[in-house]
C-alpha cells in the first residue's frame, strides 16, 4: 500500500496530478480540485495517499492533509460510497464542513451543496453519525457548544451551521469562535 508520496508535479490534468519520486517513478494520482489548485507544476509535495485496486486497473488518490485524508477513508465506509464519490464530495467541501454536516444530521446540505443525491446524503448522515468523532483533527464538541449557545438566543440551527462553516480560525478558543459566529448571523439579519 502506498501511504505517502513526496515528489515534484510534473504535470497537473482536470483531477489529477503526476508526481516524480526521487528515484524516477511517476506516480497519476486523482486529487480534489481544491488540492489541485494549491499544487504547482515544478515544486516539490507530499501527498497522503490511498490506493484503490478494482477489476480494471488502480487509482491512487492523493490528499495535502491528514484531515482531508481521513474524511475520505471515513466516507468510504459508507455503502455505496466509492473513492471517486468521496473524491468529488471533498471537491467541493472542506472535511471540516463535511464533519459538521454529519454531527448535525444535516443531510440537506449535503444534497444541495454538495450535489449528491438525497438519498446518497440520507445514507451519509445514518451510517457516519456515530463515527464522526473518531476523525483526527477536529474540535466537535465545539462545534456542537456553539449552535446550542447561539440556538438558546433564538438563532436558526441551519444558520448557525451555515456561519460556523466561515469561521475563519477554526483552532481559536471556543468563546472566539461563538462571538464570530454571533457577529456572522448579526451581518446576515441587518
Amino acid at each position: 500500500m502506498i501511504g505517502l508520496l513526496t515528489g515534484t508535479i510534473i504535470d497537473a490534468g482536470k483531477d489529477n496530478v503526476l508526481v516524480s519520486t526521487e528515484g524516477g517513478v511517476g506516480y497519476l494520482v486523482q486529487v480534489t480540485s481544491s488540492i489541485k489548485k494549491e499544487l504547482l507544476v515544478k515544486k516539490k509535495a507530499t501527498l497522503y495517499t490511498h490506493l484503490a485496486i478494482k477489476q480494471n486497473g488502480m487509482d491512487l488518490y492523493g490528499f495535502a492533509t491528514q484531515s482531508e485524508y481521513s474524511v475520505f477513508l471515513l466516507m468510504l465506509t459508507v455503502s455505496g460510497v466509492g473513492p471517486k464519490s468521496a473524491l468529488s464530495i471533498l471537491s467541493h467541501a472542506s472535511p471540516e464542513d463535511i464533519l459538521m454536516c454529519i454531527r448535525g444530521k444535516d443531510s440537506n446540505t449535503l444534497h444541495h451543496v454538495y450535489g449528491i443525491s438525497k438519498k446518497q446524503a440520507d445514507k451519509i448522515i445514518l451510517e457516519l453519525s456515530g463515527k464522526v468523532d473518531s476523525v483526527d483533527g477536529y474540535e466537535h464538541k465545539d462545534v456542537a457548544d456553539i449552535v446550542m449557545v447561539l440556538s438558546t438566543l433564538g438563532y436558526e440551527k441551519k444558520d448557525i451551521r451555515e456561519v460556523v462553516m466561515q469561521i475563519k480560525n477554526k483552532q481559536a478558543p471556543l468563546e472566539e469562535q461563538t462571538q464570530e459566529a454571533l457577529r456572522l448571523l448579526r451581518t446576515r439579519t441587518s
